[in-house]
């Protein structure tokens, strides 16, 4: 069975709680650590249950050939772009990086639905695979349709808006803070930038 990019993106899991107090956030505090919660969860949960069930030798072609295996590609890849924006938020150059990374709630949004999405779509593979019903894998996997991905994705923001707007509000203080420092001169125009950024709705400012 094709569990390689799952071991892969729990390593990549596994270093993000490793590095936390090398690299502490510097903003989007608590969306990052609420992200890094729901990867950890995601990867040993399908970890569990696909080292639990592990299908049998005669299976596991079918699995593949029945995008188990392009869900779990797809899952390590929402886990790196999850792992790069976290770095982001540590990185000692933070002002430089929040220019991109201030307003990046809709990012978030996207990888926590991602996330459930790539878990849905592999356990629905997962299971035909071992009852050998993959021939309705595709029926069920249309099931996950337009109208449920549209209630899915304005659950997850409603569940993410209050932490986007404390991060935000946070990260204004400690800009306030330094603009008005006057012992630290350096930056002030990526300062002003921010500023204008978090203050400004976000709809209009995603970067």
């Amino acid at each position: 069975m094709p569990k390689n990019y799952l071991h892969l993106a729990r390593d990549v899991v596994d270093a993000l709680g490793r590095a936390e107090n090398n690299q502490p956030l510097q903003f989007n505090e608590i969306q990052c650590q609420l992200l890094k919660q729901k990867l950890q969860e995601t990867v040993t949960s399908l970890l569990s249950r696909v080292d639990k069930d592990s299908l049998p030798p005669e299976k596991q072609a079918l699995f593949q050939q029945r995008c188990g295996g392009v869900a779990l590609l797809e899952l390590y890849r929402i886990v790196v772009r999850a792992e790069s924006i976290i770095h982001g938020c540590s990185t000692q150059d933070w002002l430089t990086a929040a220019i991109k990374l201030a307003n990046s709630f809709e990012a978030f949004v996207d990888i926590f639905f991602k996330l459930d999405w790539c878990t849905a779509v592999i356990g629905i593979v997962f299971s035909n695979a071992l009852t050998s019903e993959l021939q309705h894998v595709r029926d069920n996997i249309d099931g996950f349709g337009e109208a449920e991905c549209a209630f899915k994705m304005e659950e997850i923001r409603s569940v993410l808006q209050q932490p986007a707007s404390e991060d935000r509000e946070s990260l204004r203080r400690r800009l306030t803070e330094m603009q008005e420092d006057t012992g630290a001169r350096n930056n002030q125009e990526i300062v002003a930038y921010l500023l204008k950024l978090v203050t400004t709705d976000p709809a209009n400012m995603e970067q």
